[in-house]
């Protein structure tokens, strides 16, 4: 399993390429580091989603 810090870096280098195959156009940083964290985290842990209108419900 990797470190959080691996996989920050992975999603950072994903994000650079994104960028890079839009065209290196501006204003998307945002939008690019969204996809490549959602593509990263797949690769490892499935599906990857985030519940925003909804509260996480603890297990047990």
């Amino acid at each position: 399993m990797k470190t959080l810090k691996q996989l920050e870096e992975e999603i950072r280098q994903l994000a650079y390429e994104l960028y890079e195959k839009s065209g290196r156009v501006h204003g998307h940083d945002m939008d690019h580091w969204l996809q490549a964290e959602r593509m990263v985290m797949s690769r490892y842990f499935g599906e990857y989603r985030v519940y925003r209108d909804k509260p996480v419900q603890g297990g047990g």
